[in-house]
């Protein structure tokens, strides 16, 4: 079973996984902040922070974590990050079914990958992501709905079919 956990519900054993993978170079080197996370920084952070954060399990282990920002029925910002010991396949069903799980809260989506992640910006593109613009250090990036259940259909059918065979579950937290 996949299960997309609230950050905020963690114990302080799965917020420490999950900094781990964080943690690990090559999601660093990708990241805005290159730091290591400390569990008491990471922790501090969660406590002040406006967007809504999962934990991705597979089979109860940590594999990765995704993220986003919904501001005036728009998601402003989203970002993921796996681990690099999972297959690619992980990775594309876990963002497939996270793009449908924020497509149920808006009709668009905004992103941002720094210039330097070519890498990350080619996976998007993978998904019907487009540039919307270039700035000195960044891609930011668009996918709007109705490009999303046309992209889905004619471009992702084999893993369409995948996600649909999975069990998942997004487990949330009404904290305000």
């Amino acid at each position: 079973m996949w299960i997309f956990k609230n950050y905020k519900d963690l114990t302080l054993k799965e917020h420490q996984e999950l900094l781990d993978i964080r943690n690990e170079k090559e999601i660093r080197e990708a990241s805005n902040s290159k730091d290591i996370i400390t569990l008491d920084k990471h922790l501090s952070w969660l406590k002040s922070t406006d967007g809504d954060y999962f934990a991705l399990f597979i089979d109860d282990k940590i594999v990765g974590g995704v993220n986003y920002k919904l501001k005036d029925n728009a998601v402003t910002e989203w970002g993921i990050f796996f681990t690099k010991k999972n297959a690619p396949l992980i990775s594309s069903l876990a963002t497939y079914m996270f793009i449908e799980y924020l497509f149920s809260k808006s009709d668009i989506l905004y992103s941002e990958v720094l210039k330097t992640n070519q890498k990350a910006l080619k996976f998007n593109l993978y998904f019907g992501i487009t540039i919307l613009e270039t700035t000195s250090d960044k891609y930011k990036l668009v996918l709007k709905k109705d490009v999303w259940a046309d992209y889905k259909l004619n471009k992702l059918k084999s893993l369409t079919k995948r996600v649909d065979s999975l069990v998942t579950i997004f487990k949330e937290v009404n904290i305000k």
